[in-house]
């Protein structure tokens, strides 16, 4: 799984040169994209992480919660008690969490420049340290994260907007780690097609692979 990524020493000028934004979100974005310390991490209480989104109107950039609330989730927040920062690519089609937003092509990007795991707990001796790890890609310094999001209506007619991370099987890199999962990045080529509304979920399910090892760079974050 994946808890704790980073967008940092970017300026947002960098996102909408990378991505061809033209629509922002309401409110002065500018704020969170221009510190130089942005690690959202699913541990902090309700987080909200910059997201890439194809409209009729051009491609937008907006602020969703991280950890997807279904469409059909009509209560408190605070009554969501099961987690949904990740989807698995192999049950997106199947959980109840994901796969309204997955069948109505509700994708997104979620830009990064680096992400971080742990050594799986169950991979390695009681006795090692467990050292964090730092992961950048060789080929592009902001990456895209595939990502779905999902609009619901909370008590008090108050719509909330979401999203996840899709995460696939580890490659030969992120196994040496160890670890089992790592998000599903998508390549340049990938992007558009993603983002495109007339892309199928049956085609979009293509994209969402490993990306090369051999373009992954792993450092030990001390």
């Amino acid at each position: 799984m994946c808890g704790h990524f980073a967008i940092n020493y970017m300026r947002l000028k960098s996102l909408i040169d990378r991505y061809g934004l033209e629509i922002m979100p309401p409110g002065d974005i500018s704020d969170i994209l221009n510190d130089s310390n942005f690690y959202p991490s699913r541990g902090d209480a309700h987080t909200k992480v910059p997201v890439v989104l194809e409209t009729p109107e051009g491609r937008k950039l907006d602020l969703f919660r991280w950890d997807i609330v279904p469409a059909w989730w009509n209560k408190s927040l605070k009554e969501k008690k099961f987690s949904t920062f990740n989807a698995r690519s192999e049950s997106i089609t199947e959980k109840a969490s994901f796969k309204n937003a997955w069948n109505k092509n509700r994708r997104c990007i979620i830009p990064a420049t680096s992400f971080f795991e742990w050594p799986d707990k169950k991979l390695i001796s009681q006795n090692k340290k467990r050292v964090e790890h730092r992961i950048t890609l060789s080929d592009l310094e902001i990456f895209s994260i595939a990502g779905i999001w999902d609009q619901c209506t909370l008590p008090g007619s108050e719509s909330l907007y979401s999203c996840t991370m899709i995460t696939v099987d580890a490659n030969e890199k992120m196994r040496e780690i160890p670890h089992t999962r790592m998000p599903a990045i998508l390549t340049r080529e990938d992007e558009d097609v993603w983002l495109d509304q007339t892309t199928s979920a049956n085609d979009a399910t293509g994209l969402v692979r490993q990306y090369p090892a051999d373009k992954m760079i792993v450092e030990k974050n001390y």
